[in-house]
């Protein structure tokens, strides 16, 4: 899934000839995959199986924490699975809950929150005990991302992808004449675009 699309990648660099779709398709490309190297998460809808969840804990509430590993915003839990590794657990214990007792994060439809990675859950088939992460593993299949791309996210693809696609010829980290003068031209993302992106970065 992609976070733009052709066309409005277009209209957003007001560009109305077709004769580089196939070199705009692949900007759009090249700007997901920038953005996913540099916040490591993904956005759009999916279901992550079986994943082992990030430094998981248990509080002193008995509540067990779960980061993913990437894909955000959490929207659902459909399985966990633990290890107690302070009683040398070999065996995967399978968990319930009740409904109540599964907070999930805030779900916003055109932004991400700082706790859209993190769900906590408190099982109905057996006391947890605290444990700090290190001392116990957790494996979790839950569903997370959003159904619509938000419009922030999908301006920050369609602004990697044409600036990308508007350097494509020029030499990178060195000086080039322009009729405005001597310019230096970048040799990376621009420090505005970096700073876009990490409002999207998992914070824990």
């Amino acid at each position: 899934m992609h976070y733009t699309s052709l066309s409005s990648l277009k209209a957003y660099a007001s560009i109305t000839q077709n004769t580089d779709d196939a070199v705009l398709a692949d900007e759009i490309e090249w700007a997901e995959n920038v953005f996913r190297h540099n916040t490591g998460c993904t956005f759009y809808a999916q279901t992550v199986q079986d994943e082992f969840a990030r430094q998981p804990f248990v509080d002193r509430y008995g509540f067990l924490w779960l980061t993913s590993q990437g894909a955000a915003p959490v929207t659902g839990v459909s399985a966990i699975s633990i290890r107690d590794l302070t009683r040398s657990d070999r065996v995967w214990r399978t968990l319930s809950w009740d409904p109540d007792d599964l907070i999930l994060p805030a779900q916003i439809a055109d932004n991400v929150t700082p706790d859209a990675w993190t769900v906590r859950v408190y099982p109905n088939n057996t006391t947890l005990l605290p444990c700090a992460a290190g001392q116990i593993q957790a494996r979790w299949t839950y569903t997370a991302g959003f159904t619509v791309t938000p419009p922030a996210l999908e301006a920050i693809i369609n602004r990697l992808a044409f600036w990308h696609y508007k350097m494509r010829e020029v030499p990178y980290g060195r000086l080039t004449t322009e009729d405005m003068g001597i310019v230096a031209v970048p040799e990376g993302v621009p420090p505005d675009m970096v700073e876009s992106m990490n409002h999207w970065r998992r914070m824990v």
